[in-house]
């Protein structure tokens, strides 16, 4: 989870910040590795037409599926998760823009 502004007004020194940035670049990596694997497995099981079944499942179909709702909710909360690191990753350089 994103570390809370610092208290009372002050600063976080230059190392504090770097150190910090250094934490969230690989928190942004691990969500965008994370929605690039929850994409695949949507994309697997979205492509999966069951055996026997002579007709394609319409888009709607295929999203009541369990293995393509789960997938597809894994994607979505890795892309929240990168929204936020990335929100802090633009705090941080606006901090080390004022340094």
């Amino acid at each position: 989870m994103p570390a809370p502004p610092v208290d009372g007004g002050g600063w976080a020194s230059q190392e504090d910040l770097s150190a910090r940035y250094a934490v969230v670049r690989e928190q942004v990596d691990y969500a965008l590795a994370e929605i690039a694997l929850a994409r695949a497995a949507f994309r697997r099981a979205s492509e999966d037409d069951g055996p026997g079944w002579p007709f394609r499942d319409s888009e709607l179909d295929v999203l009541r599926r369990p293995a393509v709702a789960r997938a597809l909710a894994r994607e979505l909360a890795g892309i929240e998760r990168l929204r936020v690191w990335a929100q802090e990753l633009y705090w941080l350089q606006e901090q080390h823009r004022n340094f």
